[in-house]
């Protein structure tokens, strides 16, 4: 077993819209979005998110405010 490195562990992130994943490879090498959102998940320009559960099926997810620069 291996851990992959993240800049924040969570299961909340803050990510531009534009660096979402949009569509599924259509190949094994049609990765560009998939890399373009991995870079945007280790972005340290990107604010942090603070994730707390509120029982079995609700969360409360806080980030402070950001201006994205695209």
């Amino acid at each position: 077993m291996y851990r992959v490195p993240l800049r924040e562990f969570g299961l909340a992130h803050v990510v531009p819209e534009g660096l979402l994943v949009r569509r599924a490879p259509k190949a094994p090498d049609d990765i560009s979005e998939v890399e373009k959102y991995l870079a945007a998940l280790d972005d340290p320009e990107m604010p942090g998110t603070q994730f707390q559960w509120e029982g079995r099926n609700r969360i409360h997810i806080r980030t402070p405010p950001h201006r994205a620069s695209q």
